[in-house]
């Protein structure tokens, strides 16, 4: 094999260790944090869940025989809302993956709570409709209460979105990587990466150029 072929199989070897061992990668990995949560706090989740899903059914899922003759607006909010009732029901299955909308269902009671309810409670002019909604939205601390605050606050926050290293073949097949800290770190590989990803780069079919083609080396 020449050198040239030699230098093109080492940068397809690099490519499976870049991929498929995170190198360089310091993001808080989603799984991993999943697993701070344990199994009291996921239940504790899931009554909150279960609070708003049945809430929800009482209240507005009735409404639902009447939603042709509602005003346009009020059949948007009474839809919204059913379809949040069963993306709650959902929750009671995947508590963690389903955490948005205990956030959604948090953010849109109290920015009205505190742009609508409270402007109008101060002014004293507040109508029986507002203060129905008011009294309506002053269960979203049942909801605050149960939100793993601590793990949504890494979750969503703290955590960086992941960079995705795409790939493609130049004109000579060699690999070019459109990630820019991908294209750093071809190349820079050393004996302690290679042995620490031995497993995961054995079980990866690899890409071998030889004078007579491409061929594969599984």
């Amino acid at each position: 094999m020449s050198p040239g072929n030699k230098t093109a199989t080492t940068v397809t070897d690099e490519e499976i260790i870049v991929r498929t061992s995170g190198i360089g990668n310091t993001e808080v990995d989603p799984p991993a944090v999943d697993e701070e949560l344990s199994t009291r706090r996921l239940n504790i989740m899931r009554s909150g869940y279960a609070f708003m899903g049945v809430g929800l059914v009482i209240v507005k899922w009735p409404l639902l025989l009447h939603a042709p003759s509602l005003p346009v607006m009020e059949g948007v909010v009474l839809c919204l809302l059913t379809a949040m009732s069963l993306l709650a029901f959902l929750g009671l299955r995947y508590p963690v993956g389903m955490l948005p909308i205990l956030l959604f269902e948090v953010a849109w009671k109290l920015i009205w709570i505190g742009t609508v309810g409270i402007p109008h409670l101060v002014s004293g002019d507040m109508d029986a409709a507002a203060r129905e909604v008011l009294f309506n939205c002053s269960f979203v601390v049942v909801i605050i209460a149960v939100i793993p605050w601590r793990y949504a606050w890494r979750r969503y926050v703290r955590t960086p979105g992941r960079r995705v290293a795409l790939n493609e073949r130049d004109p000579s097949g060699r690999h070019q990587f459109r990630d820019a800290d991908a294209k750093t770190r071809v190349g820079t590989g050393t004996d302690e990466v290679i042995n620490g990803c031995a497993e995961r780069w054995a079980a990866v079919p690899r890409r071998s150029e030889t004078r007579g083609g491409l061929g594969r080396l599984d």
